[in-house]
């Protein structure tokens, strides 16, 4: 039997961890064999490489073609990663490229400005954070990459939200639905939103003064590149700064870095 090569490894469930979901470890060590879109595999290779049983691989796999994380070839009996594995792929590789892209940008934006500058997505009713580069001023929001903050409070997050389409709204409005259980509380956010969606509609930018962050002031615009859509924010100290001067200033700015980054990422 070849010794398995992944880093997951079924050996992981030989501690007794009784909150580890065994079957999830399986599949995901079978998943872990594949290197990248190309790589074709059998089933023998599969449980040489895993060490899994003949009949538990045969479930796995099954269940993976099944919700399209793996794809089969009947005829030649390769296994290959399938559209969902490959979604996720290049999820991962656009959160990659843009961080990596927009960073000098941003470091160049926050040092000019001496404000904290952000680029975030949507992710389940919530803005997660993608690219990051905090104030030089010692007082700062203090988020990274991979951090989340709640759409409907942040500026961020209703510039995202102003420009999402019609089944991505739909999509938010769920999520949000799901985390706002009362009633009225969710009526009132989503009448929030569409009042700050009409406001970026005739200003072009959204704020948020205190909302999130009592001590933070924020304003944001959205990011379209192609059919990908982010937000980029830019938030400053509230004790240091007045909503008309961080409108005047930076709003122009920050506008021009989301077109900047909107080219380079194409």
């Amino acid at each position: 039997m070849t010794q398995n090569t992944t880093n997951l490894s079924i050996a992981n469930l030989q501690n007794n961890d009784k909150k580890l979901i065994a079957s999830l470890v399986k599949g995901l060590v079978v998943l872990n064999c594949f290197k990248n879109s190309n790589h074709k595999l059998t089933h023998q290779q599969i449980c040489n490489l895993t060490g899994l049983p003949k009949a538990t691989a045969t479930r796995l796999l099954y269940t993976l073609v099944y919700c399209q994380y793996l794809t089969h070839n009947k005829q030649t009996g390769d296994y290959y990663l399938g559209k969902q594995a490959l979604k996720l792929g290049e999820q991962i590789s656009m959160q990659s490229d843009i961080s990596q892209l927009a960073l000098p940008l941003l470091k160049q934006f926050a040092q000019q400005y001496e404000t904290s500058v952000n680029i975030a997505t949507h992710q389940a009713g919530m803005m997660q954070y993608l690219a990051c580069y905090r104030s030089p001023s010692r007082i700062s929001v203090n988020l990274k990459v991979g951090s989340q903050v709640p759409l409907e409070q942040t500026a961020i997050g209703r510039a995202f939200y102003a420009c999402a389409s019609a089944k991505l709204k739909q999509a938010i409005n769920h999520h949000l639905q799901q985390r706002i259980s009362n009633k009225a509380d969710y009526a009132r956010t989503l009448a929030l939103l569409q009042k700050q969606e009409q406001q970026y509609q005739q200003q072009g930018f959204s704020i948020s003064s205190g909302d999130y962050s009592s001590e933070i002031l924020a304003v944001a615009v959205a990011i379209k590149s192609g059919e990908r859509l982010f937000a980029i924010n830019a938030s400053v100290p509230s004790s240091y700064w007045k909503e008309d001067d961080l409108i005047h200033k930076i709003v122009p700015a920050l506008q021009n870095l989301a077109k900047q980054i909107s080219e380079i990422i194409q």
